[in-house]
């Protein structure tokens, strides 16, 4: 899996570390099928087969750095953790890639900034589990 953090994803873990406050709360990820393009300055707009319904939320206490859930096996002392959980109700799907973005009430828009890409990943989900999800960047 090929992780990537766009110009807007330095500046918000650059912000983290320093505790000023953030220019992008980068707090849900939305999953998609097919390969995203990886660009410094991706919006919304960038992601490829984007599946309805996984436009999710962070749990609550993340990100956080040094994640102690022993589920999370990406965890470590230099490493933002995001934990999400997509509900069973979105139903089966396959996803191929990821996006760290911004929630909005509803859509975000097209133009929306995304602050990770992931490709090269692949989330299965059966339509009858919620699926946990970790996104463990490193500084």
């Amino acid at each position: 899996m090929t992780i990537h953090k766009t110009t807007a994803g330095n500046t918000h873990f650059a912000q983290r570390l320093s505790a000023t406050s953030l220019t992008n709360a980068f707090d849900a990820i939305e999953l998609g099928t097919g390969s995203t393009a990886i660009g410094t300055s991706d919006t919304r707009s960038a992601m490829t087969g984007k599946i309805v319904g996984t436009l999710v939320q962070k749990e609550s206490g993340y990100p956080k750095l040094n994640d102690s859930d022993v589920a999370n096996v990406g965890r470590g002392a230099d490493v933002w953790t995001y934990k999400f959980i997509v509900p069973s109700s979105v139903g089966a799907f396959t996803a191929t890639n990821m996006h760290l973005t911004n929630y909005a009430t509803g859509t975000p828009s097209a133009t929306e900034p995304v602050g990770v890409v992931a490709n090269g990943l692949t989330i299965v989900a059966n339509g009858t589990d919620d699926v946990t999800l970790y996104l463990n960047v490193t500084q």
